[in-house]
């Protein structure tokens, strides 16, 4: 099973991102997908993904190094990189799902989203977590 990942945005702008060359994107999430919208307050929500569709293709380090798709994984990495330094004034938050043991915003550890991992060496999204992006500098 894969680690959902969700963008709360504080607008009701559309963003989008659509790098088909590094196989990245962005959904808006259904209407009735009601968890992320209660535990980030917004319905202005989209969930990331990579080249394989998912979260799973962001994640890379030494441990993935022998796998086929190291190179597109960094590709994908950098592009979701990009469209969060790019949008990090809007962004409210970055939960993400796996295990869905909790159900309110406070039963969530809260951390700050380790946005130059995406470019470093290594990166994987942490389990049922809620993420701040920190100021950019920081």
């Amino acid at each position: 099973m894969c680690t959902q990942a969700y963008i709360a945005f504080a607008d009701d702008e559309d963003h989008t991102l659509n790098d088909k060359a590094n196989g990245s994107f962005l959904n808006h999430i259904m209407e009735d997908d009601r968890l992320p919208q209660e535990i980030l307050g917004t319905k202005n929500i989209y969930q990331p993904g990579s080249y394989m569709g998912c979260t799973c293709g962001f994640a890379f380090g030494s441990y993935l190094k022998q796998e086929d798709d190291h190179a597109q994984r960094l590709r994908s990495a950098k592009a979701l990189h990009h469209f969060l330094t790019e949008n990090s004034t809007s962004i409210t938050g970055i939960l993400t799902l796996y295990n869905y043991h909790h159900t309110t915003r406070e039963e969530f550890p809260k951390l700050n989203f380790p946005l130059e991992d995406l470019i470093s060496d290594a990166f994987e999204f942490e389990d049922d977590v809620l993420y701040t992006l920190p100021p950019l500098g920081e």
